[in-house]
């Protein structure tokens, strides 16, 4: 009895979903979801292609930058090898790796064992 009530179900359900409509909201769906992934892909190229102009404009200014950095540092370095140079600058210069020498002195002896 169970058997012929699930094939009359089964038999009534292949009838009538043959003539199921297809999903109405599920195309409209799918169109939409294609329309917002277009967008977000000309959003990220827009958005690389003014990141792109950004450092077009803004490369002279990097570059001059770059420049007064490096001529700084020039000056600085010196500066530091004319302090070095002299005995007072010498005495400041081992005064100031001291405390590295102190703290790290497990590292630099198994440095200098070879270990």
């Amino acid at each position: 009895m169970q058997d012929d009530l699930d094939r009359n179900l089964q038999s009534l359900f292949h009838e009538h979903s043959q003539n199921l409509p297809e999903e109405p909201f599920l195309t409209d769906l799918i169109k939409l979801l294609e329309k917002e992934q277009a967008w977000k892909i000309w959003e990220r190229r827009l958005v690389f292609l003014l990141a792109l102009f950004c450092c077009f404009l803004l490369s002279p200014f990097l570059l001059r930058g770059a420049e007064l950095l490096s001529s700084g540092l020039d000056l600085l370095f010196d500066a530091t090898c004319s302090l070095i140079a002299t005995p007072k600058g010498m005495l400041i210069a081992g005064l100031c790796a001291l405390p590295f020498l102190i703290f790290n002195r497990k590292m630099i002896l198994e440095y200098v064992r070879g270990g």
